[in-house]
C-alpha cells in the first residue's frame, strides 16, 4: 500500500545539506574509465587550483592544497595514491560524502583516489602541474590590491605588445579588472573578450570562465545587458564541468542573470546549486553570498519560514566576522518582512541588527550597508512599540542619505511617516507620505506609489477618518494592479509583497464598518485574482520555449535599461522642491509609456490576452442553487463572506487556531451561515491562506460531514471568460494514465473499473490507457489534443523551483510538469489526478498552484485531487466508485459526493477526506 508520491526530501536537505535532486545537476569531474582495470568512475569535487587547463590538469598553488570533496559515506573507504597527503583533521562528512585537505609533495605528477565501497571500487585521478611565477604580474598584482591602479595599468600596459600565450591572457585579465575597479566599463568589457579568446586559445579552462563570468556581471549590472550575458554564460556551460569551482562561479553569475529577468525558478534553482557546491568546496566566503541570495529570493516570493530556516543553518557554519554579519543582517530583514506582512515574531530582529552592526562599525562596512541597517534598526524599533529609538536610528541614517539608492531614500520617507504617526503628528504623516507618492510618480516607481496612498489611508483611519482613508485604499487598488504584476521584475518586492496583505486587511476592516460587505468581498476577490495572476505566470515562464525565453530576455533587457536611466535620473529628486518635482514627472511621461510598452512586449510571453484577469465584469455570479463561501483575514480575525446570488452577509469568524479539532471549525466558519448553507444544494468554497487547507467538505454539519448533505467544490475564482483553451465536445474520448512507474498493485483493479463504464460515457468512442512503458510525456501530448477527459493514477514529484513545482511521474524518467500544462494548447475538459499530493498547496501564509488547480488555469472544467499523500488502496477505491457505471448522467459534483460518502460507509478509516473537487 504505497503513498503515490516521490516527494524527493526535505526542504532544509535540498537548500543546505544536501544536493539538490531535481533541481540541482551535481555534476563531478570524472576520470576516464580505465578499460583494463575494473575499476569505476568515483564522482569528486576539488579546488584549490591556480588554473585548470585542458585535460583537465591542475596547477597547484604555491601551498601545494587542494580540497577534495569524495561521494562516499566514510574516510576509512577512500584510499590515496602516494605524493599526496590528507591534512590531519581537515576530514567532515558534507552532503552525504568527505571532504578533506590533501598536500600535494612536490614532483608529483598527478593525485588519485579509489572509493573502496561497494562491488566494485570506484577511482579518480587529476592531472597535476607546476605554478612558475611571473614576477610582473605578481607585483601587478601587488599594486591593484594596494588601490595603485594607475601603476599597475602602466606596468600592465607596457608589457602587452611583447607577450603572447598563456601570460599574454594573464595580463589581459589582471588589466581588465584594473580598468573595472576604476569604472572604465567598456575598455574592461574589451579586455575581457581579448583576455576569454586568449585562455580559449591557450586551453586555460578555468581562467577562461572566471573571466567570462566577470563579463556577465559586468554585462548586467553595469549596463543591462542580459542577452549578452546569457551568451557568454552559455559558451562555457560545457567546459565548467571540468572544474569545480569554475563550475560554482558559473552557477552563482546564472543566478544573478536570473534574477534580473525575473524568472524566480531558475534564480532559486542556481543559487541554491551554488551554495551546495560552495559547501562542499569548503568556499565559505562563496558560499555565504549564495545561501544569502537564496534566502532573499524565499523572502521575497513572502516564504519567510523557509528564508529564516536558510539562514540558521548557514549561520551555525559560518564564524568570519563580514560574511556573518551579511548573514544576520539578512535574517533580520526576513523576521522584519514577517512583521510587516502580520505574521506572528519568530525571532528577535533588532538583537540580529545589533549584531550585524557591530561587525560593520568595526569593519568600516560600505556606507550603503550601514545606511539600510540604521533604517531596519528603526523598524524594528517602531514594531518593538519603542518611541525614542526610531527617532534616533533614522538621525543615523541622515547623514548617509546621499549614498543611499533610490528604494533606500524612498524607504527613509516612509519610516520618517511612520515615526511622525507613532507620535501623533498626523500632518506631518501625511505630508510625507504625500511627497513620497510626488517622488515616486516622478521616478515611476509602481510599489512605493501604492505605499504613499495605502500610507496616507493609514493615517485618516488612525485619526477615525474611515472615509478618506477608504478613498486613498480605492486609488491605491488602480495601483496595485500594476504593481504587483511588475514587482517580480524590481527592486523593493520584498517590501511590497510583505506589506501588501496587511493594507487588504485594512481595506477588507474599513469596508465591513461601513457596512459594505459587497465591496469587501470584492476586494478580497481581487486580492485573491492577484495572487493567481502573479502565479500563473512564474509557471507560464517556467515552461517557455527557448525561443521564447530568449525574446523575454530581451525585452526584459530593453526595460532595465529605460529602468535604470530613469532612477539615475531620479536619483537626485528627493532634494528638490515638491514643485520641481511635479514639473519632472510631467516630462518623464513619455518614459514611462516606454517602460509600459517594453514590459508588456515581456509580460505577453507568459501572459498573453486571454490570460488571467483581475476581475471585474467578466467575474463569476453564484447560480441558483449555489452558495459561495469565502474567507479573508482582517486585522484583528478573519470575515466571513455568503454570497447566495441575491445578497452578500459578512460575518467576523475570529482568529484561527492552530490545531483546531474539525468540531471547532464548523463552529467558527460554517455555523455563523447554517441557515443560508441548508437552503442550497451546491457550497463553493473560496478559501485563502490558512483556510485552503481546511477540508470543509469534511466539518461537521447536521449530524454528518458537510459532502453527506451538500456538494461541495473549492473554487478557483477564475473569471467567466476563463478558460480560454479550446475544449473537444464532450462526451468524448478518455484518457487514462494508470500506473507508468510499475509499482501501484492496486492500480490493476482501477483499470478493470473504469474502462468498460468510460466507453459507455464516450458515446461509443474508445478510451485510451496507457500503462507502464506506454505512458510517455509524447504520448500524452498527443492524445491531450483531443481527449475530453484525463484519469491520472500513479506518483508525483516536488521540484524544487521559485514556484514549487509538482510533476506527474510518467515513464522512464519523463514528467508533466506545471509549466508544462500551462504550456498546451489544450487539455481536457475533466481531470481526475489520483496520486500523492496533486491538490497540495505549499504552506500555510504562502500563495501557490498545485497540479489540479494548474489544470484548472489551462483550461479544465473540474479537477478531482488529493490534499495529502494518498494510500493506493484509496485511490483504488475511489475509482471504483466513480467509475462504477451508475453515474452516466450524473454531474461531477453530484458523482464526487455519491463517491465520497460511498467511501465514508465502505472505509471510514480511510483519507476520503483528502480529496476534492476543484473546479474554475
Amino acid at each position: 500500500m504505497g503513498c503515490r508520491s516521490l516527494r524527493h526530501n526535505s526542504f532544509v536537505s535540498i537548500a543546505i545539506l544536501g544536493c539538490w535532486i531535481g533541481a540541482i545537476g551535481c555534476g563531478c569531474q570524472r576520470a576516464e574509465r580505465d578499460t583494463a582495470t575494473l575499476f569505476q568512475p568515483a564522482s569528486v569535487e576539488y579546488a584549490g587550483c591556480a588554473v585548470v587547463s585542458l585535460g583537465p590538469t591542475c596547477t597547484l598553488k604555491p601551498d601545494r592544497k587542494l580540497t577534495l570533496w569524495v561521494d562516499t559515506g566514510a574516510m576509512e573507504h577512500i584510499e590515496l595514491a602516494p605524493g599526496a597527503k590528507i591534512v590531519e583533521g581537515s576530514g567532515a562528512l558534507v552532503q552525504l560524502g568527505q571532504r578533506f585537505a590533501v598536500v600535494v609533495s612536490p614532483g608529483t605528477k598527478q593525485i588519485s583516489l579509489v572509493v573502496n565501497e561497494g562491488e566494485q571500487p570506484r577511482r579518480w585521478q587529476l592531472a597535476l602541474a607546476e605554478t612558475k611565477p611571473v614576477t610582473w604580474l605578481d607585483r601587478a598584482a601587488e599594486l591593484q590590491s594596494e588601490g595603485k591602479f594607475a601603476d599597475a595599468s602602466r606596468l600592465l600596459n607596457e608589457k602587452l605588445p611583447t607577450l603572447s600565450g598563456v601570460q599574454l591572457g594573464r595580463a589581459l585579465s589582471r588589466l581588465a579588472r584594473i580598468e573595472l575597479r576604476q569604472g572604465k566599463i567598456p575598455e574592461a568589457e574589451a579586455l575581457f573578450k581579448r583576455s576569454i579568446a586568449q585562455h580559449d586559445k591557450t586551453g586555460r579552462i578555468s581562467a577562461q570562465i572566471e573571466d567570462a563570468t566577470a563579463l556577465a556581471h559586468t554585462y548586467m549590472t553595469r549596463n543591462g545587458r542580459f542577452v549578452e550575458a546569457e551568451l557568454t554564460l552559455s559558451a562555457i556551460e560545457k567546459k565548467a564541468e571540468l572544474y569545480s569551482l569554475a563550475r560554482l562561479f558559473l552557477l552563482n553569475s546564472q543566478g544573478g542573470l536570473a534574477r534580473f529577468v525575473g524568472d524566480v525558478g531558475r534564480e532559486i534553482d542556481r543559487f541554491a546549486a551554488s551554495a551546495n557546491l560552495a559547501l562542499r568546496l569548503d568556499q565559505t566566503r562563496i558560499y555565504c553570498i549564495c545561501i544569502r541570495e537564496l534566502a532573499l529570493t524565499y523572502a521575497r516570493l513572502g516564504r519567510y519560514a523557509e528564508a529564516e530556516e536558510i539562514l540558521r543553518q548557514a549561520l551555525k557554519r559560518v564564524e568570519t566576522p563580514y560574511p556573518r554579519a551579511r548573514l544576520l543582517h539578512a535574517q533580520a530583514w526576513t523576521g522584519l518582512l514577517r512583521l510587516e506582512a502580520g505574521q506572528q515574531k519568530s525571532s528577535d530582529p533588532a538583537s540580529r541588527l545589533r549584531e550585524a552592526l557591530a561587525i560593520y562599525e568595526k569593519l568600516n562596512a560600505p556606507a550603503t550597508l550601514r545606511f539600510n541597517l540604521y533604517l531596519d534598526l528603526a523598524l524594528a524599533a517602531l514594531h518593538a512599540g519603542d518611541k525614542a529609538q526610531p527617532i534616533a536610528w533614522l538621525a543615523r541614517a541622515e547623514p548617509l542619505m546621499d549614498k543611499a539608492d533610490l528604494y533606500g531614500r524612498f524607504w527613509a520617507v516612509d519610516l520618517n511617516a511612520r515615526v511622525a504617526m507613532q507620535q501623533g503628528k498626523y500632518l506631518s504623516a501625511l505630508t510625507a507620505y504625500r511627497n513620497l507618492e510626488q517622488l515616486a510618480e516622478a521616478a515611476y516607481t509602481p510599489q512605493y506609489i501604492w505605499r504613499a496612498l495605502v500610507g496616507q489611508a493609514e493615517v485618516w483611519a488612525a485619526q477615525g477618518r474611515s472615509d478618506r482613508a477608504l478613498a486613498c485604499l480605492q486609488r491605491a487598488v488602480g495601483q496595485l494592479d500594476e504593481a504587483a504584476h511588475r514587482i517580480p521584475l524590481g527592486e523593493g518586492r520584498s517590501f511590497f509583497v510583505a506589506q501588501k496583505e496587511r493594507a487588504a486587511r485594512l481595506h477588507v476592516e474599513l469596508l465591513i464598518g461601513k457596512g459594505d460587505p459587497a465591496g469587501a468581498m470584492r476586494l478580497a476577490r481581487h486580492a485573491r485574482a492577484q495572487v493567481m495572476r502573479s502565479l500563473f505566470d512564474a509557471h507560464r515562464l517556467v515552461g517557455l520555449t527557448p525561443s521564447k525565453r530568449s525574446k523575454w530576455t530581451a525585452s526584459l533587457e530593453r526595460y532595465w535599461r529605460i529602468r535604470r536611466d530613469l532612477e539615475q535620473e531620479a536619483a537626485n529628486d528627493w532634494q528638490l522642491p515638491a514643485d520641481e518635482v511635479g514639473q519632472i514627472k510631467e516630462r518623464r511621461k513619455l518614459v514611462r509609456q516606454q517602460l509600459l510598452r517594453e514590459l508588456n512586449h515581456a509580460l505577453e510571453l507568459i501572459a498573453p490576452d486571454e490570460g488571467i484577469e483581475l476581475g471585474g465584469a467578466n467575474w463569476r455570479k453564484p447560480r441558483p442553487n449555489e452558495l459561495w463561501l469565502l474567507y479573508y483575514p482582517g486585522l484583528n480575525g478573519w470575515f466571513g463572506f455568503a454570497d447566495d446570488g441575491r445578497q452578500i452577509v459578512a460575518r467576523p469568524v475570529g482568529p484561527l487556531a492552530e490545531g483546531a479539532v474539525p468540531s471547532a471549525l464548523s463552529e467558527q466558519l460554517l455555523a455563523p451561515f447554517e441557515s443560508v448553507i441548508a437552503a442550497k444544494e451546491k457550497i463553493v468554497v473560496l478559501g485563502y491562506g490558512a483556510l485552503n487547507h481546511v477540508d470543509f467538505h469534511a466539518l461537521p454539519f447536521g449530524g454528518g460531514p458537510l459532502i453527506a448533505a451538500k456538494q461541495v467544490v473549492y473554487s478557483l475564482d477564475l473569471p467567466s471568460t476563463q478558460p480560454p483553451t479550446t475544449h473537444a465536445p464532450s462526451p468524448g474520448p478518455a484518457l487514462f494514465v494508470i500506473n507508468p512507474t510499475g509499482d501501484l498493485p492496486q492500480s490493476e483493479r482501477e483499470i478493470a473499473q473504469i474502462s468498460p463504464a468510460q466507453r459507455a460515457q464516450s458515446g461509443g468512442r474508445p478510451s485510451t490507457v496507457l500503462t507502464g512503458s506506454r505512458a510517455t510525456a509524447e504520448a500524452l501530448h498527443h492524445h491531450f489534443k483531443n481527449a475530453s477527459s484525463f484519469h491520472f493514477s500513479g506518483h508525483t514529484a516536488t521540484e524544487h523551483t521559485g514556484v514549487w513545482q509538482r510533476v506527474l511521474q510518467l515513464t522512464q524518467g519523463d514528467r508533466l510538469s506545471q509549466g508544462d500544462i500551462l504550456a498546451l494548447n489544450r487539455v481536457p475538459e475533466k481531470i481526475v489526478l489520483l496520486g500523492c499530493e496533486t491538490g497540495r498547496l505549499e504552506g500555510i501564509n504562502v500563495p501557490s498552484l498545485a497540479l489540479g488547480q494548474t489544470f484548472i488555469v489551462a483550461g479544465s472544467k473540474s479537477a478531482i485531487v488529493a490534499t495529502r499523500p494518498l494510500a493506493d488502496r484509496t485511490a483504488a477505491l475511489f475509482s471504483s466508485l466513480y467509475y462504477d457505471g451508475s453515474s452516466t448522467n450524473q454531474t461531477t459534483e453530484a458523482r464526487m459526493r455519491r463517491s465520497l460518502n460511498g467511501m465514508i460507509k465502505r472505509a471510514p478509516k480511510s483519507d476520503w477526506s483528502a480529496l476534492r473537487l476543484v473546479v474554475p
